[in-house]
């Protein structure tokens, strides 16, 4: 026997998951349990579709922080920040010319 567990599913699932036990039980085969459907239906997916859902809604802030130990990534996340920042200043004193100009 496996461990259960209750879920919140959208309707569109809910929806789902009801007329496959309704097929069923009219075919004679109620004897189908939700659990095994879920099963199935989850077999069908493959794990790359998995770990890109996963990566997709990831938050930034987690990233930074998993790789925050990569000398790599530190020097290569200083390098954005110093490309940035020059960009960042040449934005302001143009902007700080053209409004001085514009008096």
């Amino acid at each position: 026997m496996s461990e259960s567990h209750r879920i919140n599913a959208s309707k569109k699932v809910f929806n789902k998951i009801s007329d496959i036990k309704k097929t069923l039980k009219n075919r004679e085969a109620s004897e189908i349990l939700t659990e095994e459907i879920l099963d199935f239906m989850f077999d069908q997916i493959e794990e790359s579709v998995w770990d890109e859902f996963l990566e997709e809604h990831t938050p930034v802030s987690f990233k930074l922080k998993s790789f925050s130990d990569d000398p790599k990534f530190k020097e290569s996340l200083e390098k954005l920040i110093q490309s940035h920042k020059k960009s960042s200043k040449k934005a302001n004193s143009s902007s700080q010319t053209n409004v001085s100009d514009a008096e």
